[in-house]
């Protein structure tokens, strides 16, 4: 099952969410494009247990690669993410949209 998850669209600050939900095993996509600064984006890798995503971020952000710690809980119509590496800034609420530009699993 895929689940994407974005903040409103337009000349903001975007985050965005894809994950790739397998009985326990999760992959996906966490981007955060703001308007006028350089971007981060990578890739999670976690385990699903009940409605939480215990999971690890590996990302690129100018030019720097770094990992870090990911709580991802699963809620009716969206998620909540919080992160072991406050300083980062990764922790946010973001609803649930439909998929777009990618094939959903049936």
């Amino acid at each position: 099952m895929e689940q994407p998850f974005e903040n409103e669209e337009g000349r903001v600050d975007q985050l965005e969410m894809r994950l790739i939900i397998k009985a326990d095993e999760v992959t996906g996509h966490y981007n955060w494009l703001p308007v006028y600064k350089d971007h981060r984006q990578g890739t999670i890798v976690g385990t699903l247990h009940d409605s939480i995503i215990l999971a690890n971020y590996y990302f690129e952000q100018e030019g720097i690669r770094d990992t870090a710690g990911m709580k991802i809980v699963l809620k009716k119509n969206g998620i909540a993410v919080s992160s072991d590496r406050k300083e980062l800034g990764l922790d946010a609420t973001l609803p649930l949209v439909e998929c777009k530009d990618t094939e959903q699993e049936k």
